[in-house]
């Protein structure tokens, strides 16, 4: 049999994310978590969407939501947006998805008074970084302290010996 050449034709919607969603998302963004819990935290963006406190933003390939970006504004005092959850399913990344929901979250950002769009990632993605410089992301030096918590007794009997 001889080797057959075929043009696939999809088309590919950014929308906001639906309720109906959570089974698309589980299934080709999140497939280690159940679908319960892909549905709750759908849920409880979806509450805070009026607020316009968080968007979801989903990729639709011909009905079927094959990748997402999250959008969180901290506060409603902030301007910064707050990136989270870029997924998309491995077999549509070649079609640059990732790219087309930065640029519609950078579009919802704006139209939602946010000045900022940023994220925070370990030094060590390396990959993922240079993607986000490719879509005009500027990299900022953080300094990030930390410190482990104890009981107050503890805290007390260790300054007494000092």
């Amino acid at each position: 049999m001889a080797d057959q050449e075929f043009e696939v034709v999809a088309k590919l919607r950014i929308r906001q994310a639906k309720i109906e969603d959570a089974k698309d998302l589980q299934t080709y963004c999140f497939p280690a978590q159940d679908l319960e819990m892909v549905t709750q935290s759908l849920t409880a963006d979806l509450e805070q969407a009026e607020s316009k406190d968080v968007v979801r933003l989903v990729a639709d390939a011909s009905g079927h939501a094959v990748g997402q970006i999250r959008i969180e504004r901290k506060s409603s005092e902030s301007t910064i947006g707050h990136l989270g959850d870029l997924l998309v399913s491995s077999p549509f990344r070649v079609f640059g998805i990732s790219g087309k929901l930065i640029e519609m979250a950078d579009k919802v950002a704006y139209e939602n008074g946010l000045s900022q769009l940023q994220i925070e990632l370990p030094q060590s993605e390396t990959a993922i970084i240079e993607a986000y410089e490719r879509w005009g992301f500027t990299l900022h030096p953080v300094v990030i302290l930390q410190k482990e918590t104890r009981p107050y007794d503890e805290v007390q009997s260790d300054d007494k010996e000092a």
